[in-house]
Formats: C-alpha cells, structure tokens, sequence
C-alpha cells in the first residue's frame, strides 16, 4: 500500500497572516542566507573576538580615572614661586620656594607634580631641594636644561592643610637680562583627598631683574615680601669724614634665625671705624669681622627659635662706621656667602642683595646720618668663647657641631642649634650640637659651637 499517496495534509487551525509572518529571528537571519559558506564560517569565528575585545574596552573605559584639567576660577589650592620679584645682578645665586597654600578652602592635599620653566641662556639652575609639606618624594627632581620637575606627596593619612613649601629652587644669573620663571600649566597638578580634579590655580611665576654692581639702592618698603639685605649710605662725603652705612635686612614671607653679610669696601677710598648695633634686632652675635687691610668685613648673628620676622619694612642689623681716606667712588658690596638662614628648615633664603655706592670729593656732601660717637653694646652679648677642645679643623662625619650630619660644620649648623634651642625640641636627631652631653642646647654649646667655628675658619674674630 501506498501510504504517501493516501496521506492527507494536516491543517493548522489559527490565524493564517500571523503563521505567515516572518519572525524575528527570520528576519536577522535572512540577509546572512545568501553569503557563502566560507564567509560564514570567518564571521562564525571574528563575532565572538569582537565581542571580546569590546568587553575589553568597556572596562578599561570603566576603571580609567578622570582626565585631570586645569582648575577653572573658584575654589582650588594655589600653588605660586615666591617671591614674585627678585632684584639680583649677573652671577649671584639666589632661592626661589614653590609654594603651596590651600586656604581659605578645606582641600587637604595629596601630591602635586610640578614642572617650572626658566631661560637657560640668562639662568643656571644650581639646585632643587625637596621641601617638608609634602614630604614623600615620588618622582625625585628631573632637571634638564630650561626646565625642572618632580612629584611629591603626602604620607599615609597625612594629608595637608595650611601652606607650606614643597622645593626650593636656587638660581644663578648668568647675565643681567631680566627674564621669568614660570610654571608649565599642562604638567602642573595638585590633588586632594576625595577629589579627581586638578586643583592647582594661582601658578603665580617669578620676575627676574638685574640692578648694576654696586649701583646705590635706597631703602625699600612695599608690598611684596622678600629677604634681602640692602646697604643704606650717604650718596657722597668729604675726604676725613666719617659716615655711616646701614646693614638692613627683610626676611618677610617666614621667621629666620640667623643673619650673614659678608661685605667687601676699598680699602685705599675708605676704612672701618666701628660697629655700632643701636637698634639692632640681633640678640646672640657670632662674627663681627674687619680688615682695612684687605678690605673685608664679615657679620654673623642670630635670634634663637622662634626666630625673626619682619613686616614689610627694613629691620637693622648693624650700622658700619667708615671713614673717608681719599677721593674716588668707593663701592660697598654684599657678597657670597652673605645669606638669611629660615627657622623652620634652616634653609637659606636671601634672595636679593642691594649694594651701595659713596663718592668721596672736595665738594660739599650730601647730608647723612650722624654716626654715634661710641659703639652701642649688644642688646645680648654673647657669652665668651671657652678654649676649643677639637682636635681637628677637618671635622669627620662623627664630630660635635655638626647638626645636620653633612660631615662638615659651618653655618646651617649654627641655625639648626638656633632652631633647637633649649626648651630642646628634637635632641636625639641632633645630639652632635649638645656639646656637654646633658640634652639642652643653650649658651654652653653656643660658646662651644662659636669656638669651633673659628677654629675651622668659619668665621673670624
């Protein structure tokens, strides 16, 4: 029997346009029914990697952080170079702080990457020292030429507040052409803690300019802080008078506790007299040097922790007494190692030194200030130095005096033993300036540290 023949079609009973209807699926597939076998299987296998790959992508996308832009007017931490002006003359060096100062927000920042450009034809960078607000180094000081970098941060939960410096730059000027120093803002950020935004703003540069060697400078006062000594004289004096020339200082932007000007005069024009320290703000003084023979003056004096602060205004750290000897244009300058050493880190800061310039001739003088017929005593004498009992004037890494264990002693050490005077503030780290071993730094060790020096040819008598 032929059964196919005798079959019957079955009927689906229901709605013949929907039964008709492609499905979805049908749909899809269709357009792919006429490729050939061989195209089938490639995208068979390329399908599954492209979808992959794509996963790939959107997770790499989901765990990127935010691209950090330069923070817009508003709220943010400003980071600036200090001072934003400095008066200085071909081949004296001078500091420059990157500074960071988070108020008046509540920001507490993290790290900062910073990278600071500068003309190497007019500048020479001569150091880049890491400073203590941020204090973990991540990416040391990069320095090429016309640019230096570095990244720093704060340690585990210890993130800042307030201002503070993160690096002090020092400079030398190789030639007086006034010229700037500035931040570079697409490789300059600064963080904080639960923020993904680039917060630095501010990024205020610095302006370098150039005064002539030995050029007179008056005594200025204005609104922008600096640390500077300046040299106030007469502008001109008659052969056998005497006169008198200020030894001023500012040290506005932080409190300094020791002071340095080592200056040079002609000893055929002009010559010492005396010293006179009416009115000066030193308390505790350590060198008062000169030679009419070689022309030489050296001061050094101090105020011990917290130190010194002035306001916007010249403070007097000594008045020099010359006399005139012979006709001609005597020029009195501030020369290296003149510096100001900062409280805090002992870091040395000058930045600008003004010189002066006093003619001596027959014609009639300029009026100046009466010298003081006698010389004034220290407000605080220092105490007289004991017999030193250091075997050598090449002190190894293990001798006392030296404070911040560089293997030398010289002035820093002097400031560090300032910043730690007795009530001692961390006598552990700094023993070797604890001459008599009982734990206080106070006069005995200064005497100590002052004959030592002397010894050493760090200062004169």
């Amino acid at each position: 029997m032929d059964f196919k023949a005798q079959s019957t079609p079955v009927t689906i009973i229901g709605d013949s346009n929907k039964s008709s209807k492609p499905s979805f699926f049908q749909k899809v597939r269709e357009p792919f029914s006429n490729f050939s076998p061989k195209f089938k299987k490639t995208a068979a296998i390329a399908l599954p990697v492209f979808m992959l790959f794509a996963l790939a992508i959107g997770v790499y996308l989901s765990q990127k952080p935010t691209q950090l832009a330069p923070q817009a007017a508003g709220d943010g931490i400003d980071i600036t170079l200090k001072p934003s002006t400095i008066n200085t003359q071909a081949g004296q060096e001078f500091p420059v702080d990157v500074f960071i100062d988070t108020a008046p927000t509540t920001f507490k920042a993290t790290a900062a990457q910073v990278k600071i450009n500068y003309d190497p034809a007019i500048l020479e960078l001569k150091s880049n020292t890491l400073g203590t607000f941020l204090p973990v180094a991540i990416v040391p000081a990069q320095n090429t030429s016309g640019t230096t970098s570095f990244t720093v941060g704060a340690n585990v939960n210890g993130e800042k507040q307030g201002s503070g410096t993160i690096a002090t730059l020092v400079f030398k000027a190789k030639t007086a052409t006034p010229t700037q120093i500035t931040f570079d803002a697409t490789q300059t950020i600064v963080t904080a803690l639960d923020n993904s935004t680039n917060l630095a703003r501010a990024l205020t540069s610095t302006s370098v300019t150039f005064n002539a060697q030995g050029s007179p400078s008056p005594s200025p006062a204005g609104t922008t802080p600096e640390n500077s000594f300046t040299l106030e004289s007469p502008a001109s004096v008659l052969p056998n008078q005497e006169f008198s020339v200020k030894v001023l200082t500012r040290a506005d932007a932080e409190n300094a506790n020791l002071w340095n000007a080592t200056i040079t005069f002609p000893k055929n024009l002009v010559e010492v007299v005396r010293f006179d320290k009416t009115g000066t703000f030193i308390t505790s003084w350590t060198e008062e040097f000169f030679s009419n023979t070689t022309g030489e003056i050296s001061l050094t004096g101090g105020v011990t922790t917290p130190g010194y602060k002035t306001n916007l205004t010249q403070a007097t750290m000594t008045t020099i007494v010359f006399k005139a000897k012979a006709v001609g244009s005597a020029n009195i300058n501030l020369i290296d190692p003149s510096n100001i050493f900062r409280n805090s880190d002992n870091a040395k800061i000058l930045q600008t030194k003004r010189n002066a310039i006093v003619s001596v001739s027959t014609a009639s003088p300029s009026p100046s200030p009466s010298p003081s017929p006698s010389p004034s005593s220290s407000p605080s004498p220092s105490p007289s130095p004991s017999p030193s009992p250091f075997p050598s004037p090449s002190p190894s890494p293990l001798s006392k005096g030296d404070g911040n264990n560089d293997g030398k002693v010289d002035l820093q050490d002097l400031s560090i033993m300032f910043s730690k005077w007795s009530p001692a503030i961390d006598i552990i780290s700094h023993f070797r300036l604890d001459f008599d071993d009982n734990k206080r730094i106070n006069s005995f060790d200064y005497s100590q540290m002052k004959a030592l020096l002397i010894q050493l040819n760090v200062i004169r008598q």
